[in-house]
């Protein structure tokens, strides 16, 4: 049976064992939550998965209007 431990990534505040002010590490939930209540690190909030940019559309852009909104008149 495999067992599998997410990490949590934390941001040292103070030295602790190995681990050096500033430095970001991955460790298991429990141990984070430890060093959290000691004040040894602080929880690294992870940013969005997905970025989006928007860029200027160019000057003299000739847009194409849809009919599909449109009613037509029926010709007799």
């Amino acid at each position: 049976m495999a067992v599998t431990m997410d990490g949590v990534k934390v941001q040292m505040q103070r030295s602790y064992m190995r681990y050096r002010t500033g430095q970001v590490v991955t460790v298991t939930a429990g141990l984070a939550r430890t060093l959290e209540l000691a004040g040894y690190a602080k929880r690294v909030q992870d940013g969005p998965l997905l970025e989006f940019a928007t860029v200027p559309e160019p000057a003299g852009l000739e847009r194409a209007e849809s009919l599909m909104g449109k009613r037509r008149r029926k010709r007799a």
